[in-house]
């Protein structure tokens, strides 16, 4: 039975903020009201709101009892790829008072294109007693959800009006729009911020992403301050969760009663203001003001939280329930490799061989590689810091095999000479601190502290929480174990995993295992780990002590793919796999196989780590040369090449790009293709150095130049409270450069002519 009362908290008077009026007027209210002497009845003062269309705001729509011979389920009307594309193209193209309203807020032309934020027109009425008494087309700023079956939108009514000018309506949206979680920001953290509205989603999520150590997903629910949706399996993946919400006191209610429903994982944290901060700052407030997200930060470390009453009797398999489609949606759809094809991440994999085998001198070839980023057996590697348990060899055995490795002292690798596996909570509280990616256990007989003999099936309660460990903590975990007798000779005449000493459980439990064969002719590297099998001719070189792959690695890359990646590169310098997978639109198995292969061809480099991972084209410096100018002799005058000063040479129709001295020129291979240099599109322009051609009048001239501005470029406002302050160029709309300069939080839009050129 519906009871309005477990939906919406109301005071001690009976009185609540009515999700109806708040989403028209865009501020709580006290409308709402318990009828007295009622079992549960309720009304909102405001006439028009009727109970249906208040359950339906909160998601909760009243069943109707229709005859089973008539009866039809209403149809949702939703709007496909095309229509939410064009929205959005009306919005860039069409609606400059829209998109000012918008960055005004903060929200840059890049969130406006990301969340595919556009503008429609919308018919609004009014009611007064239940009748139409007023009717109007308004422009509406729309945000698209994404449902399996399509979009549905929210219409923010012409903000930049006022209330009476658009019917005292905030919002409305379409039918089957239920309450719900939008993620701004989602990755596989364990932290997430709740946001009270898009706006402050969407502005948080820039946040996290312009900050170098943030990690941490970003969500709003689409039903309001003081309602929460129902299904919170959402938030289920997070270990921390913090609510930051309006400062008044619907959202301060609101808060703890999210708080209350989501339990102890939950904290309550106050959006930074300042001295005289209105009733009802926000993020938005803060984040326009010049809050940054290490003052977020400092918010969150003081969250308070709630104190929360166990509910009795809650069945713990229900809320690790999911459905199919939940699956198909939260699942990478690639496999996230930390060595390619050999040790995935997350995951519990077994190192093992025979006594002398070089088991130790594999693990510690693997750390070193890891830490550095550098290849194993010529596959790329996700570099990040390593612990390795060392309890097997002494300190100095240890020094003598990292020096024949070539080892750096500073890579990120941290040692354990002893260790037990039931000091595990300890080493998680380490891990958590370091963040590694790899976790050597060397070996595994030795960091075992009970009774459990390795032929006893209860290997597998030791191992367990191992597996536990590496999926919760994003990192693989490489014990090493022994084998029986296994040699090249006999390697083809057995199951060389069967060889692993002890109970079958040690195998079963562990995602994968690598086992050495070995003899005085050479060694082989078995590999299973849950994605392929592989069987791969290796050796050990006696002088560096690390280990080589025999041939090379057969993963090919499609070529078309990589041009369309690398151009992309080309285009913005760096990027997240999110983010190219957004702009190239390759699936996303085949965009890390890709990107593998251009790191391990020395075309890309893979920096960062954990959900971090950037990967940035690499280029080649060119020196220029005096034939480089005596080519474009015919073209330029002999002012133009009679000193070194740098040349900056663009195409609109060809995108030469020829700049001497500092970067890679394209002029070349342009040439190689077409025959010749065709440069009569081509603006030209000299650097800041003096010429021997410059007369003093040139020299203190303040002419403005036409300069074609590129995203990247670093540029010197010349206008406004700003004057004199370097920027970077984020976006380029006609007329208008969208630039960031360093410590801003928003990004701005000026003129071209108010800008200087810099740096390219």
């Amino acid at each position: 039975m519906f009871k309005i009362t477990d939906h919406i908290e109301f005071d001690p008077k009976g009185r609540a903020s009515c999700p109806v009026c708040e989403a028209k007027k865009g501020k709580p209210n006290k409308n709402l009201a318990l009828i007295p002497n009622s079992d549960g009845a309720y009304k909102c003062h405001n006439t028009s709101c009727t109970t249906d269309l208040i359950r339906e705001a909160i998601g909760q729509p009243k069943d109707q009892i229709i005859p089973s011979a008539i009866a039809k389920a209403k149809p949702i009307k939703y709007h496909d790829q095309e229509r939410i594309d064009i929205n959005n193209e009306k919005l860039f193209n069409d609606s400059k008072i829209a998109k000012k309203w918008l960055t005004d807020r903060g929200i840059s032309l890049y969130l406006i294109q990301k969340f595919k934020l556009g503008i429609a027109l919308r018919e609004i009425k009014k009611y007064e007693q239940g009748k139409l008494v007023e009717s109007k087309a308004l422009p509406c700023i729309t945000v698209p959800y994404q449902y399996p079956e399509g979009y549905l939108q929210k219409y923010f009514v012409a903000p930049w009006l006022t209330s009476e000018e658009r019917l005292d309506t905030r919002m409305i949206q379409d039918s089957g729009l239920a309450a719900r979680w939008w993620f701004t920001q989602k990755s596989d953290s364990k932290e997430v911020w709740i946001c009270e509205g898009e706006w402050d989603a969407m502005l948080m999520s820039e946040i996290i992403n312009c900050s170098e150590i943030a990690d941490c997903d970003v969500a709003t629910s689409t039903a309001g301050s003081g309602n929460v949706p129902q299904d919170l399996r959402p938030l289920d993946q997070y270990d921390h969760i913090f609510i930051w919400y309006d400062l008044d006191p619907a959202g301060e209610a609101g808060a703890e009663k999210l708080a209350k429903a989501i339990g102890n994982r939950a904290k309550i944290a106050t959006v930074p203001y300042t001295v005289d901060a209105k009733l009802g700052w926000d993020i938005s407030d803060a984040i326009v003001n010049g809050f940054s997200y290490s003052d977020f930060a400092k918010a969150r470390d003081n969250a308070k939280c709630v104190e929360i009453q166990p509910t009795p009797g809650k069945n713990k398999l229900a809320d690790r329930l999911i459905t199919t489609a939940e699956l198909m949606a939260r699942a990478k759809d690639y496999t996230d490799w930390l060595i390619d094809e050999i040790l995935p991440i997350n995951e519990l994999i077994l190192l093992a061989a025979s006594p002398r085998a070089g088991k130790s001198l594999m693990a510690m070839n693997i750390a070193q590689c890891v830490a550095s980023g550098t290849n194993f057996l010529d596959r790329p590697v996700t570099q990040g810091s390593v612990i390795y348990v060392q309890c097997e060899d002494s300190e100095t055995k240890t020094k003598q095999r990292a020096i024949a490795q070539g080892w750096d002292e500073n890579l990120p690798v941290y040692w354990l000479e002893k260790f037990k596996m039931s000091e595990l909570a300890e080493l998680i509280e380490l891990a958590r601190k370091i963040e590694p990616r790899l976790i050597v256990l060397d070996t595994l007989s030795r960091v075992r502290d009970d009774n459990t003999t390795e032929s006893s099936a209860e290997m597998s309660r030791i191992l367990e929480p191992l597996q536990e460990f590496a999926r919760d903590h994003n990192c693989c975990i490489l014990p090493i174990h022994h084998t029986g007798k296994i040699k090249l000779e006999n390697a083809d005449a057995l199951d060389v995993f069967d060889t692993i000493r002890g109970s079958s459980a040690i195998r079963a439990t562990c995602r994968g295992t690598l086992v050495i064969a070995a003899n005085d002719q050479g060694y082989r590297l078995c590999v299973e780990n849950g994605y392929n099998k592989q069987d791969l001719k290796v050796s050990l070189d006696l002088n560096s002590l690390t280990w080589k792959l025999l041939g090379k690695w057969g993963v090919q890359a499609d070529a078309s793919q990589s041009d369309q990646i690398l151009g992309f590169l080309t285009k913005v310098q760096s990027a997240t796999l999110e983010q190219l997978y957004e702009f190239t639109n390759i699936n996303k198995a085949s965009l890390y196989k890709v990107l593998s292969r251009l790191v391990h061809d020395n075309r890309i480099s893979k920096t960062g780590s954990r959900k971090a991972v950037v990967y940035s084209k690499l280029q080649i410096e060119q020196p220029k040369t005096q034939s480089d100018i005596s080519d474009m002799s015919d073209t330029l005058s002999d002012s133009e090449i009679q000193t070194e000063t740098s040349l900056e040479v663009l195409s609109d129709k060809n995108n030469i790009l020829y700049i001497s001295d500092n970067m890679v020129s394209n002029l070349s291979t342009h040439i190689s293709n077409t025959g010749e240099a065709n440069l009569s599109d081509c603006q030209i322009s000299t650097s800041n150095q003096d010429t021997a051609g410059d007369t003093e009048s040139d020299k203190q001239s303040d002419k403005p130049v036409f300069v074609r501005y590129k995203v990247g470029c670093q540029v010197e406002i010349l206008t406004g409270r700003f004057a004199g302050m370097k920027a970077e160029v984020i976006d380029i709309q006609g007329d208008e450069v969208e630039v960031k300069a360093k410590k801003w939080v928003v990004t701005r839009c000026y003129p071209t002519m108010s800008l200087k050129l810099l740096v390219r």
